[in-house]
């Protein structure tokens, strides 16, 4: 081997930095001085390490987004047509008002939404079922939002809707005892256990999706 030549690991020479002899593009040392000749194309394999590396990472962090966005799509249809079923109750009879066991007549929840008459007396909106409904409409359209917070708002609403529902059950039954003295009483319907059971779901359903995420 010629004086002054190198020991190479491939055909592609370069110049030695150090002394100014050719030298193989990835040899480790100079043969002619016994420089350290990685220091100069280490960097360059590292780039080129890391070029490759942050590509496969891109690549994958797209399919899992695309999965996680598919996915949560899928969820927040089921959940939005939960609450889509939970409007359709507001048509269903809510309960019936009855004085000493005569039916007096029976009352959507709708007809709490915007004011009935019993009787001939008129039954003022109740803001409690205003609240609910609006509750209702909240959850359809967090169904259409694609964002990792949308399950647990979803399960938040559907919490707050079935606790309204008790109350407002409780707040009627305490207006009609007073005003009644006793006499009134309501018996409640399927629009009303269906809304307790419906907002139930929806609570649970998205409240599982929060904890399988965890």
């Amino acid at each position: 081997m010629p004086e002054g030549s190198i020991f190479l690991h491939r055909q592609e020479t370069a110049n030695c930095d150090n002394c100014g002899e050719k030298k193989a593009k990835f040899s480790l040392y100079c043969t002619n001085c016994g420089y350290s000749l990685d220091k100069v194309d280490l960097p360059a394999k590292q780039a080129e390490t890391a070029a490759a590396t942050s590509d496969t990472t891109r690549k994958h962090n797209g399919s899992t987004t695309s999965t996680f966005i598919k996915g949560t799509s899928s969820n927040g249809k089921i959940s939005s047509g939960l609450y889509g079923v939970i409007l359709l109750t507001f048509l269903l009879p809510f309960l019936t008002v009855s004085c000493e066991g005569q039916n007096m007549g029976t009352i959507t929840g709708m007809d709490m939404v915007t004011g009935t008459s019993v009787q001939g007396q008129a039954m003022d909106p109740n803001p409690l079922v205003i609240v609910i409904l609006m509750l209702t409409l909240v959850g359809i359209g967090l169904g259409f939002w694609v964002n990792a917070k949308r399950p647990l708002l979803s399960s938040i609403t559907g919490a707050a809707g079935l606790i309204l529902t008790f109350v407002t059950k409780v707040v009627i039954d305490n207006e009609l005892a007073k005003e009644g003295r006793g006499l009134f009483q309501a018996q409640y319907k399927a629009g009303f256990y269906l809304m307790l059971i419906l907002f139930l779901i929806a609570a649970v359903y998205n409240g599982y999706l929060v904890s399988r995420r965890e």
